[in-house]
């Protein structure tokens, strides 16, 4: 999480939550972690969220663990934010 404004109005580099105004994910299994999603808020926050399957360390030693559904992973994120954005 990164603050970005000018010196005087930014009061530490950490937001708090629902404070996010945009988030760039380059991971969709990341974009949904409960220390990401707490951070957007409905009524602010535009996600751009890539959701090309990248594999986990645990799903490269175990072939068997299956990648979550996409869709799901993004509905996730639609109910913390304003706009999605997901590229392929």
């Amino acid at each position: 999480h990164v603050r970005i404004g000018p010196a005087d109005s930014v009061s530490g580099n950490r937001l708090g939550e629902g404070e996010a105004d945009a988030m760039l994910a380059f991971d969709v299994l990341g974009a949904v972690t409960p220390a990401n999603l707490t951070r957007m808020s409905p009524g602010r926050t535009t996600a751009i969220v890539s959701v090309t399957r990248t594999p986990t360390g645990a799903m490269i030693l175990d072939p068997d663990l299956a990648f979550p559904d996409v869709d799901r992973l993004v509905e996730g994120t639609e109910a913390a934010v304003t706009t999605v954005l997901a590229s392929r």
